[in-house]
């Protein structure tokens, strides 16, 4: 199970007065879930409210790549911060891996974790994040690895373009 995030590791948003909320795709994201999808179940787990992220991600997933979306109301407000209980999901906890731009969201199980950095700037079209780590991913699935927390915990302390470099 791939479960990912949606601001800033997906698209970047942006508000102003004159248009309202604006979001820009993460360079390379179509791709990115098109490829995952032949090997994953895609979650999608936010911490956004569903009535502003569901269209968001409708337009985002056109080919209906992410199987499972969880907005707010499937968190845990835990210290000021909205975080991610992936062992809601029913899924083996072993062969779960998180793709998500804030450690804080997921400190629940920060050992499924692979930090991206976060896509803020909507305006960085050289973002090449998702593209690096998609061979890493698939190799893990490949190789159907029992034991990511494990597997990952040789990457401890990496973001996803650290850990792209060194494969």
């Amino acid at each position: 199970t791939l479960v990912l995030d949606l601001e800033k590791t997906l698209v970047a948003s942006e508000w102003d007065r004159k248009r309202g909320w604006r979001h820009a795709k993460r360079p390379g994201v179509d791709k990115f879930l098109l490829d995952m999808a032949q090997y994953y179940e895609i979650v999608l787990y936010s911490p956004s409210i569903d009535g502003i992220a569901e269209p968001v991600v409708n337009e985002l997933d056109k080919n209906g790549c992410i199987m499972h979306r969880i907005y707010r109301d499937g968190t845990y407000y835990h210290n000021g911060v909205h975080v991610k209980d992936i062992s809601k999901l029913n899924r083996n906890m072993n062969r779960i891996i998180v793709i998500d731009d804030d450690l804080a969201e997921c400190q629940f199980y920060p050992e499924n974790v692979v930090k991206v950095k976060p896509y803020d700037d909507p305006s960085d079209r050289s973002d090449n994040t998702l593209a690096r780590i998609t061979p890493f991913l698939i190799e893990i699935a490949r190789e159907n690895h029992s034991n990511i927390p494990e597997l990952l915990s040789q990457y401890r302390g990496m973001d996803a373009d650290e850990i792209a470099d060194e494969q």
